[in-house]
């Protein structure tokens, strides 16, 4: 997978319990009309996970959102996309794609967003980039046993 630092919206960032914003954002410009930013290449964030999830909850929410301050995540936050993955899914090395629609109505600053319960953590990298740039391989369980 090609990665920008660019587009990087976290780096190794712990997210904890609760509405957790990626350290970054992409800032789409203050142009009018907006961008459209599910025009032409289809675009997604990317969460790489560094550090298996812990905790009490089942599930956890990953997601993209835009918002209206460079440096907040929550002022004036829009949910773009959001999927519930269940924690057990979220292994160190993992990786969990998060596609922003097409023709969606961003504001000016684009967001990576973790919903985690009480007492839970993950740690991951968050890159956005063209859907077309992720790998798409998929690793299945062996039935070698080692001894």
């Amino acid at each position: 997978m090609l990665r920008d630092a660019l587009t990087q919206l976290a780096d190794g960032q712990a997210f904890t319990a609760g509405t957790t914003y990626t350290t970054y954002c992409y800032d789409t410009g203050n142009t009018t009309p907006k961008r459209d930013m599910g025009a032409g290449e289809p675009l997604c964030l990317v969460f790489s996970l560094g550090v298996a999830a812990a905790g009490s909850t089942d599930t956890t929410q990953l997601g993209a959102s835009s918002g209206t301050s460079a440096t907040d995540g929550s002022t004036g936050a829009k949910i773009l996309a959001t999927a519930t993955i269940a924690n057990a899914l979220l292994t160190i090395g993992s990786q969990h794609v998060i596609v922003i629609p097409p023709s969606v109505n961003i504001q000016r600053y684009l967001y990576g967003r973790v919903v985690l319960g009480s007492g839970d953590t993950v740690t991951a990298d968050v890159d956005l980039m063209p859907l077309s740039l992720v790998p798409k391989t998929a690793y299945h369980a062996d039935s070698v046993t080692w001894s």
